[in-house]
């Protein structure tokens, strides 16, 4: 059995409109532009918890950690009750945007190497990874998540990205459980720090939750007794989809089971989930817009702004039943293309005649205003079937993970 976590009281939501367990980690228009005035308004109105992603808005601040300071100032100026998180790579070093990386690059030892001594990169040989197994290193990660410069009481926590790549190629099972051990002190000291230093009741969430074939061997919840929270990044898409080998690029339904039973763990523990949910069944390859259709579904990426608009308002019902299936008290549900401010986190108003010139639709879906309420009981599933049905107070949910377009939710309020 897991350990008992220590973990600060935990992040729940009132059951209602959606808004109430919507989060988002987003950057600025593609990680430079700083979002307007109006975005930052519209995020602190309708999610409870932002994550200032990686490389925030290079062209307004060089560093990564001056551009999330003036963004949770203005997050928390538009509404105090948001939950703002910072975020930092826990494996890998972006030291090009962020004013810590510096430290970084000047010591190669901290580099993780595999057993020819070569280092490991990524993003072009851009990125190198952590050492976890160094307290230096640990050490560094942890000061870089929680220094923040004074100003920690702007933030409710942190965002630990990365937080289970394992097991690592060219490397001996001996060194890797040896970084898999590091990497867990490393989440259990900078959790300790947050508790500690940020503002109270301060959670530290670590994007953990997995069905990749290669991840972790229980899917990512080894790392539950070191955090308050986990991320499940990619809910209904990329790792849980049926690839290759004669597959049809649709749901595996055996898969989207063992995802409420992993979500399941984690809630029975009294500790939040923030899902990730994706317009349809997407995957790799992911190219400058994000992530693309597989072949094998035979649906065609949106490659504007507009039809990407189209697809998120398509896909809305799907993949809001998918997640009302798994939902808790303690889970927290986001749905967007892809990491920046204009991949759908906000509406786009269009004038006629003028193109998109960003993902989000027009107006922000109905579906996410009307009243869902509290559920009235665990999910069910029609014997030999894969169709789950789960009742709220104003809404009935079905989803069907054989065909994920047969999914729905009636809503039932007379408001």
């Amino acid at each position: 059995l897991l350990a008992a976590a220590s973990v600060a009281s935990a992040w729940t939501h009132d059951w209602g409109v959606m808004r109430n367990q919507m989060w988002v980690d987003f950057a600025g228009h593609l990680h430079r532009d700083f979002p307007t005035e109006d975005q930052w308004q519209f995020v602190a109105d309708n999610y409870a918890i932002a994550s200032l992603s990686a490389c925030f808005a290079q062209h307004a601040y060089r560093y990564n950690e001056d551009a999330a300071h003036a963004g949770a100032a203005l997050l928390k100026r538009a509404n105090p009750n948001v939950k703002v998180l910072y975020y930092f790579n826990t494996f890998l070093d972006f030291s090009s945007c962020y004013a810590a990386g510096v430290q970084f690059e000047s010591h190669p030892s901290w580099w993780l190497r595999d057993d020819q001594g070569v280092p490991y990169t990524t993003h072009g040989d851009a990125v190198k990874y952590h050492d976890l197994t160094q307290q230096a290193v640990r050490d560094y990660v942890t000061v870089s998540t929680t220094n923040l410069t004074g100003r920690r009481e702007l933030f409710d926590g942190a965002f630990g990205d990365k937080a289970t790549d394992y097991p690592l190629p060219r490397m001996s099972a001996t060194r890797n459980a040896a970084v898999v051990a590091g990497h867990h002190q490393q989440l259990n000291e900078t959790r300790d720090r947050i508790h500690q230093g940020f503002a109270p009741g301060a959670q530290y969430f670590s994007n953990s939750l997995s069905l990749h074939p290669d991840g972790p061997r229980d899917h990512g919840l080894e790392v539950l007794p070191f955090v308050d929270g986990v991320v499940f990044e990619h809910f209904l898409s990329f790792e849980m989809l049926d690839l290759g080998r004669g597959g049809n690029g649709s749901l595996v339904p055996a898969l989207y089971q063992e995802a409420l039973d992993v979500i399941d763990v984690a809630t029975r523990r009294g500790q939040p989930v923030l899902v990730r949910g994706w317009p349809g069944p997407v995957s790799t390859p992911i190219t400058v817009l994000g992530p693309s259709y597989p072949a094998e579904s035979g649906l065609t990426t949106p490659t504007t702004p507009a039809t990407r608009a189209a697809a998120l308002e398509e896909w809305v019902v799907p993949a809001l039943a998918g997640y009302l299936i798994a939902a808790a008290n303690t889970t927290f549900w986001s749905y967007n293309w892809w990491y920046t401010i204009t991949d759908g986190v906000t509406p786009c108003p269009s004038a006629p005649g003028v193109p998109k010139n960003c993902s989000g639709p027009d107006a922000w879906y109905p579906e996410l205003q009307r009243p869902v309420g509290a559920p009235l009981g665990p999910y069910t599933r029609d014997p030999g079937t894969w169709v789950y049905r789960r009742q709220f107070e104003w809404a009935d949910v079905v989803f069907d993970a054989s065909d994920m377009r047969r999914s729905n939710v009636t809503f039932t309020s007379p408001f």
